[in-house]
């Protein structure tokens, strides 16, 4: 059984039109492809503090207030997760401050790719524009983290009218279930990106190895044995794709 993951950063919760995107597209692809399960988790839902600039988790790879708030829970589903998927409103043509905050707080995730090996998508919701800041933020995002991105979608509610056409969503639905349902089918893969963020934070990893500088990012590279690689598609394909 594929898990499905989606955190969207709304505190309308399942009144939201990010939640009524993101829903369909996951019913759409259940019914098409009936060994997922998936869950939806709302920022509403959940009590997580903003990022107070300590720099614990650069040097420790872990954020120290997980374990006092929603965040941790939150992170674990995430990494438990087979594919992930990103959600916000647009507010003043960015991700909400809900999300983030998530993205604030994972921010040493972007020094260890913690989601390699896992799918991705990201999805707004807006009245009219705004969407494409937001969804190249979230996308750039995705690729720091590790994840193969496989789609980036708006689905603006006013102009043009597309969360309540019929058809729209219909076909919309329909061909973001498809990129889901190939992602979790298929091997993982790199592309020009990861390759090139790989390639410039197994620099930095490498130099703070070989000057005996321990952190807890480098120990992270050293137990996934992201270090052991050349490129990103070798260690998909020796830790992830060979299962």
């Amino acid at each position: 059984m594929k898990k499905i993951v989606a955190y969207i950063g709304s505190r309308k919760g399942t009144k939201s039109n990010t939640y009524k995107f993101i829903s369909q597209i996951l019913e759409v692809t259940k019914q098409k492809f009936n060994s997922i399960e998936y869950e939806i988790i709302t920022s509403n839902q959940l009590n997580i503090q903003p990022c107070n600039g300590c720099d614990t988790c650069f040097e420790t790879a872990e954020c120290p207030y997980d374990k006092y708030d929603d965040m941790g829970k939150l992170r674990q589903k995430i990494i438990n997760s087979d594919f992930v998927i990103f959600g916000s409103p647009v507010y003043a043509h960015n991700v909400s401050g809900d999300l983030k905050i998530f993205f604030d707080r994972s921010s040493s995730w972007m020094h260890t790719m913690r989601l390699h090996g896992k799918g991705s998508m990201v999805c707004t919701t807006t009245s009219t524009s705004g969407h494409t800041t937001s969804l190249d933020y979230m996308s750039k995002i995705m690729n720091h983290y590790g994840s193969n991105l496989v789609a980036k979608y708006n689905c603006s509610v006013d102009y043009p009218e597309e969360l309540y056409n019929e058809d729209w969503m219909r076909n919309t639905t329909e061909l973001l279930s498809e990129e889901i349902i190939k992602s979790i089918s298929n091997p993982q893969k790199s592309n020009s990106n990861l390759e090139y963020i790989f390639k410039s934070l197994k620099e930095i990893m490498s130099k703070c190895k070989d000057n005996n500088i321990e952190n807890g990012e480098l120990e992270y590279w050293k137990e996934s044995r992201l270090i052991d690689y050349n490129t990103f598609q070798d260690f998909l394909d020796n830790e992830y794709n060979k299962n």
